[in-house]
């Protein structure tokens, strides 16, 4: 039995798509072009696809309240940014996408909103910001809470 493998065209650098560049931070946004730059296309490309991801986990995102009143073994988790010791996991957003509800932790874990903007705008100096985490695998909430317990 033969098994055929998809081949990806690494040749020419992929576009980011609107979803993806309205969730991801400014500053990621300055360095993924000195990626594109400077590295190779490959190298470029993989971090596409990685923002792809989680511009489709975006795009999954429940509407404000649509997660109400379920545990949190049934409400995942879809999108993670951070910075330092911060966290913002997110569950549902808005109809337009601006305003998030999830769980953080700043100073201690507590559920909240947050607005798309304060997260792909906010620098702490003009090198760092809050980032998205390209490698976030979606997770039931309970998952995260009992992981800050530990």
């Amino acid at each position: 039995m033969t098994t055929k493998t998809a081949t990806i065209d690494d040749t020419e650098p992929l576009e980011l798509s609107e979803t993806a560049l309205r969730i991801l931070p400014t500053h990621q946004k300055e360095c993924l072009d000195e990626v594109r730059r400077f590295e190779s296309v490959a190298e470029y490309n993989a971090l596409v696809r990685a923002v792809e991801t989680q511009a489709a986990n975006f795009a999954k995102m429940p509407k404000l309240y649509a997660t109400d009143g379920k545990p949190n073994s049934q409400r995942k988790v879809l999108l993670h940014y951070f910075f330092g010791g911060c966290d913002w996991w997110l569950l549902e957003r808005s109809e337009d996408g601006a305003e998030l509800y999830g769980y953080c932790k700043i100073h201690e874990a507590e559920f909240g909103y947050v607005t798309l903007h304060e997260l792909t705008t906010t620098r702490v100096n003009p090198v760092y910001g809050i980032e998205l985490d390209f490698h976030w695998k979606p997770q039931p909430l309970s998952r995260v809470i009992h992981a800050l317990a530990e």
